[in-house]
């Protein structure tokens, strides 16, 4: 169960008898972890009894068994509802910055765990003061890190403002401020992977990501054709007569034809500057979206070359 949060891929289906077998599965996960913990105490008090462990009070661990295991069933109960819900919430979606909710509260219910078990099993003063000298040196090796490694920290922050920025997940294809283009590879604590057409792939820090404007081109849901046709002066009068048999084309050849059009744009000081914009239901992503390019392409070729047809046959007449 906790595997289904950890890879960034569509979720469950959103149905009741998942949800519940989700949920039955999860209590049952937790009391099984419950009767373990009980045990292991439970075999540890006896080892106490019997060896005399130095750290370990055999009396008050007995007394703390009880709430120790319910307190290790509780947060294991609480963090497979919390995971259920959230699975239903994103239900048939990738998971993005769920995912970060889904390990942050679990984080929070490990460290609520871990201090109320500390506080029942009243340590031995050595014990503690070991606990205190760790924490004491962990907070300097944190202030001597962020001091000498800076920049790492800064790529460290960028990872998780990317996760949980969610403008992009792992397999989509996206385009950035600076023109790389490609598919998300990885996302990594300090950089991202991204493999462009060609088959390179770069890798970029993220604390460069998230200063950069992304385009996210799998998430888009619609698609766009634009194609500039230039004349000469001397065609100027063929020109509405082009541009409509263009649309004509276009509007026969695409079904999934949402809106677009086909007019004259500018006078340049040597041609007449058209554009043909047409925009369509279908997502850029998709396979779909090449084959729709080259039907527009080809509508706009044979527009044209009807056009050239009739140009011949005035000209024969004459």
């Amino acid at each position: 169960m906790a595997n289904d949060l950890v890879k960034d891929e569509p979720t469950m289906d959103d149905s009741s008898e998942s949800t519940r077998s989700l949920l039955l599965y999860g209590i049952a996960d937790s009391i099984d972890d419950t009767a373990w913990v009980y045990f292991f105490l439970t075999l540890v008090a006896a080892i106490d009894t019997q060896f005399d462990i130095h750290y370990v009070d055999s009396d008050i661990l007995k007394e703390a068994i009880p709430t120790i295991a319910v307190t290790v069933g509780i947060a294991r109960t609480l963090s497979s509802i919390k995971r259920t819900l959230l699975l239903q919430r994103i239900s048939g979606k990738k998971l993005g910055r769920t995912r970060i909710y889904d390990q942050f509260t679990d984080f929070i219910l490990t460290f609520c765990t871990c201090g109320v078990i500390l506080s029942e099993l009243q340590l031995d003063d050595n014990v503690g003061m070991g606990f205190q000298s760790l924490f004491a040196i962990s907070g300097a090796s944190a202030v001597f890190f962020s001091l000498v490694s800076k920049d790492l920290a800064e790529h460290i922050v960028g990872g998780l403002a990317v996760q949980v920025w969610d403008a992009f997940s792992v397999g989509d294809t996206i385009t950035l401020g600076n023109g790389l283009s490609g598919k998300v590879v990885s996302i990594g604590l300090v950089e991202t992977e991204i493999e462009s057409s060609n088959d390179v792939i770069t890798k970029i820090p993220n604390s460069k990501i998230v200063n950069e404007r992304v385009s996210n081109i799998s998430r888009a849901t619609k698609s766009q054709v634009v194609q500039t046709l230039r004349f000469s002066y001397g065609d100027i009068k063929l020109v509405p007569k082009v541009l409509a048999d263009i649309q004509e084309e276009i509007e026969a050849s695409c079904p999934k034809l949402d809106h677009g059009t086909a007019q004259l744009k500018s006078y340049e000081a040597d041609h007449i500057q058209t554009e043909v914009n047409y925009h369509f239901d279908i997502p850029p992503s998709n396979q779909e979206y090449g084959s729709n390019r080259e039907q527009v392409l080809l509508a706009i070729g044979r527009a044209m070359k009807r056009i050239t047809s009739h140009l011949r046959s005035q000209q024969s007449t004459m």
